[in-house]
């Protein structure tokens, strides 16, 4: 007999063994579960933005990068576009790292993730450099902070959200300093550096400036060439509020109470009369200067900064 009618292949117990190896191979076939995408974050966002391109190196610059590339944290980012930087000394900002990492914190907002909407009028807000951001909402309902106009806002992230800015915020720096960063004031700064002024811009207590940008002191250097150190500084004083910040909301408001004009004592006695023509020109002293209304609110940690383009004279020195 070649063999039992029964009896049963070798291999058929092995069977179920390889057919549940078989289905086990196909399911892993039909496994279409994608892996998970990496997070966008903040840091990701500022640098696939081309409008955010010059912040983004300045972030990489200052080592900033690793911080708001952070999944276990949230941020608010009040991120500066490249025409925001167009005011500034890039120069100068680059040439301080310490300086340039300040103000870079003062953009960014620990902690939560606040929508544009939820921003409201007279709010401050603490960044991670220490200092507190004014919020102002304006008649068209636009956000601004320090006079920083958002642009672009509620960009979201896996790790916050960020707010496109019109002008990078160098509020949490001092007067002398941010006459010295802003290009059009480089003039000015030079003069009150040589008037022996530099320290008390530095030092001063809620100043509000109204400064001559460069033309202004290009027109008038012959006749400041002829002037004493003393007589150069009573000159700048008179260009300068004491013991108040007037933002240009506050200045309007003031004009308006006033019936179009008011006269404001200054740091160096005499009064300035401010007049507003229009509603495109505010004049000083009857048309010594005009204000500059693309350049105002240049918030500084002691005071506020706005370009005019003339040099006031006080009345004892015409």
């Amino acid at each position: 007999m070649l063999g039992t009618p029964n009896a049963q292949p070798r291999w058929r117990p092995l069977f179920p063994t390889i057919l549940a190896a078989c289905v086990l191979l196909a399911a892993c076939d039909n496994d279409t579960t994608e892996p998970e995408p990496p997070a966008e974050t903040i840091a990701s966002l500022v640098e696939a933005e081309p409008q955010f391109s010059m912040v983004s190196g300045l972030l990489e610059s200052a080592g900033l990068v690793e911080i708001l590339d952070d999944v276990d944290e949230t941020f608010t980012v009040f991120a500066p576009t490249n025409p925001a930087f167009a005011p500034f000394n890039l120069e100068r900002l680059g040439a301080d790292p310490q300086m340039a990492e300040d103000i870079l914190l003062y953009h960014v907002v620990g902690g939560a993730a606040v929508a544009a909407e939820d921003l409201s009028d007279g709010q401050t807000v603490e960044t991670l450099s220490g200092d507190r951001v004014l919020v102002r909402i304006d008649a068209d309902v636009d956000v601004l902070l320090d006079g920083s106009r958002v642009t672009m806002a509620d960009l979201m992230a896996d790790n916050g959200i960020v707010h496109g800015i019109d002008r990078v915020m160098v509020g949490n720096q001092d007067l002398a300093t941010v006459a010295s960063l802003i290009q059009a004031t480089d003039g000015l700064y030079q003069v009150v550096v040589e008037s022996g002024l530099g320290e008390a811009f530095a030092q001063a207590e809620a100043w509000t400036v109204f400064a001559p940008n460069n033309q202004a002191f290009e027109d008038a250097e012959e006749v400041l060439a002829d002037l004493e150190e003393e007589e150069v500084a009573a000159i700048l004083q008179y260009h300068v509020i004491s013991g108040q910040v007037v933002n240009s909301t506050d200045l309007l408001a003031l004009l308006a109470d006033g019936e179009g004009e008011i006269s404001v004592p200054t740091a160096q006695g005499a009064e300035i009369v401010i007049t507003q023509v229009d509603e495109t020109t505010i004049s000083f002293n009857d048309g010594q200067a005009t204000l500059d209304l693309e350049n105002v609110d240049f918030f500084a940690s002691n005071g506020i900064i706005h370009l005019i383009d003339g040099i006031l004279l006080p009345p004892d020195s015409e």
